[in-house]
């Protein structure tokens, strides 16, 4: 593998091939872009030089709050960790954290110290070599404990026993709920539907329609944050889960999850179906404005939703609720909880930095400041249960409740070709296509498939 200094590919805007590569794919210049390392300074009393301070390059989304520009705790995160390290912060904005140019990057020995990405491709850029395991680094960590952190995050960054990746911005999803519609049908709006059965009950009193338009929505289960691949929470209320034990199987061709997905069909067929759905849903501008209008009663959304839907929901009323279960008397907490990762990529000249950054955001305090302020889920369980984070908030309380079964999309070598294959899957069964049975089986052994054709190219 090539190798450059970091001070030289820094400095150097010509070098062949990887010059190009940090404007690639919408990349932007953040703060400390194409910046040396502060100068070495005279302590003024021996006479000796300081120590300078290794520089660690940090590629992250850029997506406001989280936002070294101009957003006040993430720089004041940068000088806390200048001051009480070895090393000194070079944050740079790429388009979703490097996502695209990350192997690029690696080939050409130029790679950041860590880049904070997608989670879910960890376990395929370790396959390939592209990132570092993380295991010894955990080990000896002061911050990252196995034990605090929750399991579903941390089980779908490895693979072959290794672990790839560690969960950060993390969120939660919840059933929003309108509450002006909900005391027009005569519902209570402080006892949302906790099973299908309710679910059901209440779309039949808040759906309107006129002649064959919809004028409300009552629910569509895949028009949240997430889309068509939040079926999953239902499946993972009665225990199902898209991986083996030993994370080498797709698990969706059987009794869980057909019953789950036949639910969902009959949801949609019950508002005028997948298509005729989809077509109100044209109406509106985005779902935050098609809910904050009143274009539907039910969402399930993310916990920092509501932060984000006041421009578009001026008057709203609105309240929460869980996930409609099954049978809430044994149903398992579930959540639908994307998130981001820190990853250390091979190829880059200072990976001990590199981990130091995301042992320094995973200090109790830090989680939780940055975790208030950018209205996220902390990514240790003690501090996402503390008082301190909870406080009297409801939506918190109700997000950390169903956190404890939180996961995200299938995580494993060829992630990428199977979220295509669940998407069409789905879209072929809602359509009526196919039968749930016969969608759910073609679903999993494409899944398979790519899964496997990946391992054996590239394992």
């Amino acid at each position: 593998m090539a190798s450059l200094s970091r001070r030289h590919f820094l400095g150097t805007a010509a070098l062949t091939g990887a010059g190009a590569l940090l404007a690639a794919c919408g990349a932007q210049a953040g703060t400390g872009a194409m910046e040396e390392a502060p100068a070495a300074e005279d302590s003024g009393d021996s006479g000796e030089m300081m120590m300078e301070k290794k520089p660690v390059v940090f590629w992250y989304t850029g997506i406001a709050p989280w936002n070294f520009d101009n957003e006040e705790l993430p720089q004041a995160l940068r000088a806390e960790f200048d001051e009480t390290t070895n090393y000194t912060l070079v944050p740079l904005v790429r388009g979703n954290g490097g996502f695209r140019d990350i192997p690029t990057v690696v080939a050409a020995g130029v790679a950041p110290d860590n880049s904070k990405t997608q989670s879910y491709i960890q376990p395929q850029w370790g396959l390939l070599e592209l990132v570092r395991p993380l295991d010894a680094y955990i080990s000896a960590s002061a911050n990252v404990a196995l034990d605090d952190l929750w399991p579903g995050k941390y089980e779908a960054m490895q693979w072959a026993g290794k672990t790839y990746g560690i969960s950060y911005s993390i969120d939660a999803r919840i059933i929003y709920l309108n509450v002006d519609h909900s005391l027009e049908a005569g519902l209570d709006p402080e006892t949302p539907p906790a099973s299908r059965d309710e679910m059901d009950e209440a779309l039949l009193k808040v759906h309107k329609t006129e002649g064959d338009n919809i004028v409300r929505l009552g629910w569509d289960p895949f028009r949240g944050s997430g889309g068509i691949h939040t079926w999953m929470a239902g499946y993972w209320q009665q225990g199902g889960e898209m991986l083996s034990p030993d994370r080498t199987k797709i698990q969706v061709n059987n009794d869980l999850a057909i019953n789950t997905v036949t639910w969902l069909k009959k949801v949609l067929d019950g508002q005028g179906g997948y298509d005729k759905v989809r077509e109100f849903h044209g109406t509106f501008e985005n779902r935050l404005q098609e809910y904050g209008s009143g274009g539907n009663t039910y969402m399930y959304l993310t916990n920092a939703t509501r932060t984000s839907m006041a421009p578009y929901a001026e008057g709203l009323n609105y309240d929460f609720g869980p996930y409609p279960a099954l049978d809430p008397s044994t149903a398992l907490p579930a959540t639908y909880s994307g998130d981001w990762a820190f990853c250390l990529p091979n190829g880059s000249s200072n990976p001990d930095g590199g981990f130091a950054w995301a042992d320094f955001m995973y200090g109790a305090d830090t989680n939780l400041q940055w975790s208030i302020a950018m209205d996220r889920i902390p990514v240790r369980q003690s501090v996402a249960q503390s008082e301190a984070y909870i406080g009297d908030d409801k939506l918190r309380k109700l997000a950390i409740d169903e956190m404890v079964g939180a996961r995200f999309v299938v995580s494993v070598p060829g992630a990428g070709d199977i979220l295509p294959i669940t998407s069409r899957n789905l879209q072929s069964i809602m359509r009526n296509e196919v039968t749930v049975a016969e969608g759910m089986r073609t679903f999993e052994e494409q899944a398979q498939t790519a899964m496997d054709d990946f391992i054996a190219e590239f394992g």
